[in-house]
């Protein structure tokens, strides 16, 4: 059989990888399948299209030429239904099978919806996690002329979403379950200047309580009730509540799985020598702390298409890993956080620097920087991040 690559996902990892095979392998096939109906795009830029800031056009990843290439399939709106190892063979959601060499699992994460009272049957519940999600946000916000919204979850995706929402006129309130938004990535005083930036764009943080249920008349969310009674009137809500990796795929065809996400070795190979793994859905090594991980960033997972690819197109390349890094723009102020600030080795220095502009939490040993967060107009994060990276000295740590 003629080599041939299969790609299972479209997004960064997926795109990056088929780019690579483009350049390593030019005669080989490759075979791209995923999901979604729309053409690869950048998910970084979702917030911005729905703020307005970035037309749907300056969302996608590649212009058309791209997929013009004769040795390149795309099967748009089908899912992969199962993975026969033994036969080398992908099932399809349309019926058809593709048989593969090399298979790459670009599978990505979803967002979770929880099973809150109300939501059912619901037409102004949203999620924001794909550029459909976006598309039907925008398109209801446009059509019904919303003038309120509730963002459950604070974390990344509904931080994003509250801004570009606010951006549009839209009166926001976000509820955290948590005692602060982004409590995976930010300790409590990073958190407390995002919150008075929250405060004074006008969006409206309630921590330290979660949904009990929401009035739905005829098929429309109208209020939010929160568990300790307080009820918000809304015109739409949107779910913002994290990311799970979409691991069931590998998991029914025997590969490895630990906590969600697809065991790789240093090529980013499974426990089948024919199949591969990149972007979300991947555990991958932290190069500090050298525990499993699962890396949720695009920088991330466009590498790691590139890694896979190149180690599938024949050429042994062994990933480095990757340390957890968050950057993003919101409510006026760029954010980037790295590294683990939470859980400090008792050999590394701390050093806290805050004004109502500025605040930086920066971790470092012998001045080279362990762990940052930045949140600001104007940061040193790529001096911090260029330490981080390459274990070299920082300014002069005291």
């Amino acid at each position: 059989m003629k080599q041939q690559f299969v790609v299972i996902g479209a997004s960064a990892a997926g795109i990056s990888a088929i780019t690579t095979f483009m350049k390593l392998s030019s005669e080989s096939p490759i075979v791209c399948i995923t999901q979604e109906q729309e053409l690869p795009y950048n998910k970084c830029f979702l917030a911005d299209y729905l703020s307005g800031v970035k037309t749907e056009q300056q969302v996608f990843l590649k212009q058309q030429s791209f997929f013009e290439n004769p040795l390149l399939s795309f099967k748009l709106g089908v899912s992969v239904i199962s993975i026969d190892r033994q036969k080398k063979q992908v099932q399809c959601s349309d019926g058809t099978v593709v048989d593969y060499t090399q298979l790459l699992l670009a599978v990505g994460s979803s967002m979770h919806m929880p099973a809150i009272k109300g939501f059912e049957g619901a037409c102004n519940l949203f999620q924001f996690h794909t550029l459909n999600d976006a598309q039907l946000l925008l398109q209801y916000c446009t059509e019904q002329n919303a003038k309120r919204a509730v963002v459950i979850g604070g974390g990344l995706s509904g931080l994003e979403c509250a801004d570009s929402l606010r951006l549009r006129g839209i009166k926001v309130t976000v509820i955290e379950r948590e005692s602060q938004v982004m409590p995976r990535q930010l300790t409590l005083k990073a958190a407390e200047f995002v919150h008075n930036a929250m405060n004074v764009a006008g969006v409206e943080l309630l921590s330290g309580v979660s949904v009990d249920h929401v009035v739905n008349v005829n098929g429309t969310i109208t209020q939010v009730v929160l568990e300790n009674g307080q009820q918000l009137e809304t015109d739409l809500v949107v779910c913002a509540l994290g990311v799970r990796p979409n691991s069931e795929l590998a998991h029914h065809a025997g590969l490895a799985v630990e906590h969600g996400a697809v065991v790789t070795n240093e090529f980013l190979q499974t426990n089948d020598p024919s199949i591969f793994v990149a972007g979300d859905v991947a555990q991958v090594t932290d190069v500090f702390t050298h525990q499993k991980i699962r890396s949720c960033a695009w920088p991330d997972a466009v590498q790691q298409g590139m890694y896979a690819a190149t180690n599938m197109a024949g050429t042994e390349k062994k990933y480095p890993g990757t340390t957890t890094t968050t950057s993003t723009s919101f409510f006026g102020i760029k954010l980037w956080c790295a590294g683990s600030l939470k859980e400090l080795d008792v050999s590394y220095n701390s050093k806290l620097y805050q004004t109502s502009e500025l605040f930086e939490h920066i971790v470092f040993k012998n001045q080279i920087v362990k762990g940052f967060i930045t949140l600001g107009s104007k940061t040193n994060a790529s001096a911090l991040r260029q330490s981080l990276l390459t274990q070299t000295p920082y300014g002069t740590q005291e």
